[in-house]
């Protein structure tokens, strides 16, 4: 189970450096698979991590929707120039 953990966590990665946008989601649906491995193996100071690397995936999404739809805007404000 670790080793299907650890290979999604590095896709995820790599796939939200790379700007994919449904890597978000797996980045996310990655985290919710760790709480349940942690809270499975008594693993419980590990679900902090778990909880901030969600968090931050989330800000980051938030992020990356705000840049994605202000550059849209932006590109129709010239093209109606």
């Amino acid at each position: 189970m670790t080793w299907f953990l650890a290979i999604l966590s590095i896709i995820a990665m790599e796939l939200t450096v790379r700007k994919i946008w449904w890597a978000w989601g797996l980045t996310l649906l990655n985290q919710v698979f760790w709480a349940f491995y942690l809270l499975d193996t008594e693993q419980y100071g590990l679900l902090l991590l778990t909880a901030a690397m969600t968090i931050q995936a989330l800000r980051g999404m938030r992020k990356w929707w705000k840049d994605s739809h202000s550059n849209l805007v932006s590109m129709n404000k010239k093209g109606n120039a």
